[in-house]
């Protein structure tokens, strides 16, 4: 057994609008049933083993199955449909004055 974190993007703060969550071992047995808080969870399972995540917070719902390995200790998740893990982000400055620019659109396009 090793202490693994879930984390949940596209949830609430502290105890508003988190996910209830349920893991089943691969054979289909519940042997987790409980509510997120700031969006993550930590639980102990069993390492070299697959499980089945179910979770809904808000009319949402997460149904995957993933694996614990042994050098993995966090899991992300994601419950909104807006976050793309293959966002940049670029810092920059104005060029004449020098000043960070503190928001904006960048488009970028092929020639």
């Amino acid at each position: 057994m090793k202490c693994i974190v879930l984390k949940f993007y596209g949830l609430g703060l502290e105890h508003y609008a988190q996910a209830s969550i349920n893991i089943y071992d691969s054979c289909g047995r519940l042997i987790y049933s409980g509510d997120t808080y700031n969006g993550s969870i930590s639980l102990f399972l069993d390492e070299d083993n697959c499980y089945k995540l179910e979770a809904n917070s808000l009319g949402r719902y997460i149904s995957v199955w993933f694996y614990v390995g042994k050098n993995d200790y966090c899991y992300k998740f994601n419950f909104d449909s807006t976050y793309n893990q293959n966002n940049i982000a670029f810092l920059l400055t104005d060029y004449y004055y020098g000043l960070p620019i503190q928001r904006g659109n960048l488009i970028l396009w092929q020639r």
